[in-house]
């Protein structure tokens, strides 16, 4: 799950330290913030409201977090899964192309545009299982 460019996305830099937990667990090693909220938000450049919204968190209580308070491991969670698919987004397509094919709608996930899905953690998993269709070549 971890990548450089998903690491980069939310501006943390890897971890040295061993880890023994599963790769889908090695987020909790990061100290994810508020400011890793604004790293990815100006990264990739979608909107703070938004990116609150995918969240389903206030921007109003992020606003007032102190920048080094670590996010709940939830919204941890959910802010290392939406980098990851901007990573594998981004690779495949690059920012600009990604970010406008988020926002169109997509036969593959019934005609709903895949920004609609990543409030929910199955809707990012759908958008990813379509981003891993079209690396394979297969029209979605």
């Amino acid at each position: 799950m971890e990548d450089k460019l998903t690491l980069d996305i939310l501006g943390l830099t890897e971890t040295h330290k061993k880890s023994y937990k599963p790769d889908k667990l090695r987020f909790l090693d990061y100290n994810v913030n508020k400011r890793s909220f604004i790293n990815f938000s100006k990264n990739v450049s979608v909107p703070q409201m938004k990116l609150a919204n995918w969240l389903s968190v206030s921007l109003r209580t992020l606003q007032r977090y102190p920048y080094s308070k670590e996010l709940s491991n939830d919204v941890k969670e959910k802010l290392f899964s939406l980098a990851d698919l901007y990573s594998k987004g981004i690779k495949l397509m690059g920012k600009d192309n990604f970010n406008k094919w988020l926002e169109k709608e997509n036969r593959g996930l019934g005609n709903v545009k895949p920004s609609d899905l990543l409030s929910y953690y199955s809707g990012i998993e759908e958008v990813k299982n379509i981003l891993e269709r079209i690396s394979h070549g297969v029209y979605s």
